[in-house]
């Protein structure tokens, strides 16, 4: 299947949009009778991510990313401004493997 200019030009458009507006945009394009193959070329999304955005929306639920989704960080800021400072005062340094919960120590 080939894609017009519009279509590109259309695609372009809904790159400046948030995740929540894009989000938003499918919904209305699916409650205006659009296939879901039409949608997925349109944003460029997979298939099952614009699925569950409709049934999610359909089952009430928000279509706002849901609080605390996502991959949890391992490392605390702590963690990271330490590995920060060993890196510019130390830039070959080697760090010792942390087996405690204390701060990470640099050595050379």
């Amino acid at each position: 299947m080939a894609i017009g200019i519009n279509k590109i030009r259309e695609m372009e458009n809904y790159s400046n949009l948030s995740q929540e507006e894009k989000r938003a945009k499918i919904i209305e394009d699916h409650a205006k009778g659009e296939s879901l193959e039409m949608i997925v070329a349109r944003f460029g999304y997979h298939v099952k991510s614009v699925s569950r955005i409709i049934r999610r929306f359909r089952t009430g639920k928000s279509t706002k990313r849901a609080k605390g989704s996502g991959r949890p960080q391992i490392l605390t800021s702590g963690d990271k401004i330490s590995i920060s400072n060993c890196i510019r005062t130390k830039p070959l340094a080697k760090q010792r493997p942390n087996k405690t919960k204390t701060q990470p120590t640099c050595r050379v």
